[in-house]
């Protein structure tokens, strides 16, 4: 589990990758996963990038995407805006070519709550045993566990425009910061 920012104003947004390894010598189906976002005082929520809540690669097919609530209980619908994590159920992972694994990447993007306070931690953890799945041999699991931290800093966001962008020379552009 990697996370692409780990220092956050309130109200903005990180995220998460999850990248799982199939050592099982082929497909394994079933796959059950789930992500809990973090809460410490306030929630994390899963938050739309603009291009989504979520995604995930060719290494992971099938299954049923729904989101949860606070407690990690699926809420039976398809994840949106402001749920508390993300559940996969059904899904196959794909199977490994010799001794290299078959890889299973999910992005799930997610937003500190605008009100939290600055200097809090929040610690997203995938526990070991909490993925799941069938595969050639029996039942599949996660023999580790993996957890990243976001923190929230104080911060103020500038931009700086000019309008109109092109004039002639002698012309007027209004600057707006």
């Amino acid at each position: 589990k990697t996370v692409s920012l780990n220092t956050v104003a309130p109200g903005q947004w990180t995220e998460f990758t999850v990248q799982i390894s199939n050592f099982s010598g082929g497909p394994v189906t079933a796959v059950n996963f789930k992500d809990v976002l973090p809460k410490n005082v306030t929630q994390m929520t899963l938050f739309n990038a603009g291009s989504g809540l979520f995604n995930f690669d060719t290494g992971c097919t099938g299954g049923t995407f729904n989101g949860t609530d606070g407690s990690g209980n699926p809420t039976g619908s398809a994840p949106v805006a402001g749920d508390a994590g993300l559940v996969w159920t059904g899904g196959t992972i794909v199977g490994g070519v010799g001794a290299s694994p078959g890889i299973c990447t999910i992005n799930i993007w997610a937003q500190v709550s605008p009100s939290a306070l600055t200097g809090v931690m929040f610690t997203n953890n995938i526990p070991m045993g909490s993925i799941n799945g069938t595969g050639g041999a029996g039942g599949v699991t996660n023999i580790n566990a993996s957890s990243v931290n976001v923190t929230t800093v104080s911060a103020a966001a500038v931009t700086k425009s000019f309008s109109p962008t092109s004039i002639p020379q002698g012309g007027i552009s209004t600057l707006t910061i």
